[in-house]
């Protein structure tokens, strides 16, 4: 269509691609991103991509589990992808990523849960996983938050919707939330993450809170978008 008519981002497009273009392109620093969630192969594309300009990266989710698993921890029945084992271990020593350092595990019915800290290898029972961030990574993800100048999330830190697994990731979004529009550009989105902002009440307490979902993870993961290119030739 934009070969043979006149063609022109809309408002909300024009707003989006600015404020993602403000934390990929040229972020204040320092800059700080927050990966939960799942789809470990996405996050994986925009840890890559972000890692070079980031001054820290905080993991969670499937993403943290693999990482665990990675290195010999015992996850028990925790969401993981075993084939990419060997991408997650080229990322082990890295400096600018930080790991949580304690996790509340437990069975799928939220009962038994308990924070371990990861001192040592983790040996859990095949009906347990981990559901959620412990308090003391709450503390150390928050110092680094703090510091911020400009902030990307996507992804949960836990089962958010269950409790008691939805502490880490409810305690860190309002910290997000809080530091947003001031002191730190910030930027989010994705299904979930839109979810938790809207169940908590604080959506319009952040800078840019994506609604392009794929499209926002592509342009993390630094892929030019079809559209984008149309209208920019």
């Amino acid at each position: 269509v934009s070969k043979y008519l006149p063609s022109y981002a809309g408002l909300l497009l024009e707003k989006e691609v600015d404020g993602l273009s403000k934390v990929v392109l040229n972020p204040k620093q320092p800059m700080v991103v927050m990966l939960g969630g799942l789809k470990i192969e996405t996050k994986l594309l925009i840890l890559k991509n972000l890692l070079p300009k980031a001054n820290k990266v905080l993991l969670s989710g499937e993403i943290f589990n693999t990482f665990l698993w990675a290195n010999g921890h015992g996850v028990g029945n925790s969401i993981i992808d075993k084939n990419l084992k060997k991408i997650v271990l080229t990322y082990l020593k890295n400096k600018k990523i930080v790991m949580p350092i304690d996790v509340v595990v437990g069975n799928d019915n939220g009962k038994n849960a308990r924070v371990i800290f990861l001192d040592k290898k983790l040996n859990l029972k095949k009906d347990e996983s981990i559901f959620d961030i412990g308090p003391k990574t709450v503390l150390l993800f928050a110092k680094y938050l703090k510091t911020a100048k400009s902030l990307i999330w996507n992804g949960a830190m836990g089962r958010f919707e269950q409790a008691p697994y939805h502490h880490g990731t409810y305690a860190l979004v309002h910290l997000f939330a809080s530091r947003s529009k001031g002191k730190a550009f910030g930027v989010c989105g994705g299904g979930e993450t839109v979810e938790i902002l809207r169940h908590l009440n604080i959506l319009s307490e952040i800078d840019l809170v994506s609604t392009g979902g794929g499209a926002m993870l592509e342009f993390l993961s630094g892929k030019k978008l079809p559209g984008l290119k149309n209208l920019f030739k």
